[in-house]
């Protein structure tokens, strides 16, 4: 089984997408869209009441709610809770702002040899372009990575992403880069909102 954790705080913050919760809909419809069939969803509403009225929507039993006091923004607890409370041996990433392919997730499992892969994404300044990521500062969000599930956890802080990359690596330094799935990354700031 998979595991995708999904923080959602769904009320104004600096530097959020528009239309959020439009957006947040059609990340949840692309999970369940997957033709890889066996995973949970598990959205953090990092104290946000909307993100629970709009979850409530949906009656796939493989989608999951853990509801958490609001945390300070780029604080790793919403992801950490989620791994916590996880029961897939693989972990993977969603923003709510972002959606997959309906194969996203079966090009990954066919991929799973390492105990952690990074992959590439597409974005769409002007059009859509694969963009190659690596585990380098920078050049990885944690939404182009899936690993086991083991004893890494999320710190505090806005590199908080590279911190928790920088943790993956020692604990699984074995790791590969694989062929690119169906990741679309809808929304980064000052640049373009989709």
């Amino acid at each position: 089984m998979i595991s995708i954790i999904m923080p959602s705080y769904l009320d104004v913050y600096r530097d959020a997408a528009t239309n959020r919760i439009s957006k947040f809909h059609r990340a949840v419809q692309s999970v369940i869209n997957q033709t890889f069939a066996d995973w949970e969803l598990i959205v953090i509403s990092d104290g946000c009441k909307t993100t629970i009225e709009e979850i409530k929507k949906y009656k796939d039993l493989r989608v999951n709610i853990l509801t958490i006091p609001k945390c300070p923004t780029f604080s790793g607890t919403p992801r950490n809770v989620g791994i916590e409370h996880s029961e897939g041996k693989y972990i993977i990433y969603l923003d709510t702002d972002d959606y997959w392919g309906e194969n996203h997730l079966q090009i990954i499992s066919e991929q799973l040899t390492k105990d952690l892969v990074v992959f590439n994404d597409y974005t769409f300044f002007k059009e859509r372009k694969e963009r190659a990521c690596t585990l380098k500062m920078g050049h990885c969000g944690t939404s182009s990575i899936c690993h086991k599930k083991g004893k890494s956890r999320w710190k505090k802080g806005y590199a908080h992403d590279w911190e928790f990359i920088k943790d993956l690596l020692k604990e699984f330094p074995d790791f590969e880069h694989i062929k690119t799935p169906e990741y679309y990354v809808m929304h980064i700031p000052h640049q373009y909102d989709k």
